[in-house]
């Protein structure tokens, strides 16, 4: 896809993410009508007792190392090296993105009107600590009023599954 725009996403910075997301950076080239090749995407998970981050992609995007060689050259950029303990953050790689041409299409803002998973868990998870702090006295093992408030948070938990 030579004329594609080239694209990521914060994942975990979007209006639409969970609660307490973990990292995550997509990518993709998309055509003029919005279809993507080349998807790929870059995760922090724990390695060695810190967070790492780590590349996934699918085949159709290894074509994009080739396409866009600045790529490859500036992600390795910010790499380890030898520094083990300061690893690239999220910042970092969206800096890079940026410089190898990559437009930065996080949607960060909730349109007006629209609902998200995460406004819903708020409000259950806002609601069960008012109660908890409001009557810490009926919040007894053994009460219904902790069964009540028990399944608000994990109706919270559920809205965002």
């Amino acid at each position: 896809m030579p004329d594609a725009e080239r694209r990521f996403y914060m994942v975990h910075e979007a209006w639409t993410a969970q609660p307490n997301a973990d990292a995550e950076i997509r990518g993709a080239a998309y055509n003029e009508n919005g279809a993507c090749c080349g998807e790929f995407s870059v995760r922090w998970r724990e390695a060695g007792g810190t967070f790492m981050p780590c590349a996934e992609m699918y085949a159709d995007a290894w074509r994009l190392f080739a396409d866009w060689p600045g790529l490859g050259d500036l992600l390795a950029g910010i790499g380890l090296g030898a520094n083990r303990l300061n690893p690239p953050t999220p910042a970092d790689v969206r800096l890079a993105m940026l410089r190898a041409g990559f437009r930065d299409a996080t949607e960060r803002a909730q349109p007006e009107g629209a609902t998200s998973k995460r406004t819903a868990a708020d409000a259950c998870r806002a609601v069960a600590a008012d109660i908890r702090a409001a009557f810490p006295d009926l919040m007894r093992e053994d009460s219904r009023q902790t069964d009540w408030v028990a399944e608000l948070e994990m109706a919270a938990g559920a809205a965002t599954a």
